[in-house]
């Protein structure tokens, strides 16, 4: 087996395995390895907003951007459900369409007042780095970072498909 694959989200040659799944340093898709070569491993693409998230991750320029370390109530749709949600919009990576958020962060402003100001001066980079190999942040995170993208119809789509929309400013 080769050390390095290609990314079937990205595209970029530097994917790797890791004992358990592929992982992309670039992107952070991972996906199973399931015995079969790499070109014919089956994916579960059978989600178009999937598919649109690996489409928009490389565009080199966001589509709109929502004002940084702010909190916005938004609807939210996932695969079996949909509904309302918070979020605190981070960092957009440099010549990039791909931005971090915290979900569920309703409560950060009043609660944690100083990890939102430490978390909302870091840079993406910064905060990819902090997440361990399984994605999991260091407990002073007070929320959980999701990787995001843009669309041009103003929603944000996460690496599970699931989008975010109607943002509104939370006073």
């Amino acid at each position: 087996m080769d050390d390095t694959v290609t990314c079937p989200a990205c595209d970029n040659e530097n994917a790797y395995f890791d004992g358990v799944l592929y992982t992309c340093p670039d992107c952070d898709y991972e996906w199973p390895f399931d015995g079969l070569p790499i070109d014919q491993q089956s994916f579960d693409d059978d989600d178009i907003d999937k598919e649109a998230y690996k489409f928009l991750i490389k565009m080199p320029q966001p589509f709109f951007k929502l004002e940084h370390g702010q909190l916005y109530s938004c609807k939210v749709e996932r695969e079996n459900s949909s509904g309302v949600e918070t979020i605190i919009p981070l960092a957009f990576e440099q010549g990039k369409n791909r931005l971090f958020v915290l979900w569920y962060a309703g409560h950060i402003p009043a609660d944690y007042p100083d990890f939102l100001r430490e978390v909302t001066s870091k840079d993406f980079r910064t905060i990819r780095s902090e997440g361990d190999k399984d994605g999991e942040y260091p407990a002073s995170y007070k929320a959980q970072p999701i990787m995001c993208t843009t669309d041009k119809d103003g929603t944000l789509i996460n690496e599970f498909g699931e989008q975010y929309h109607e943002f509104i400013l939370m006073k």
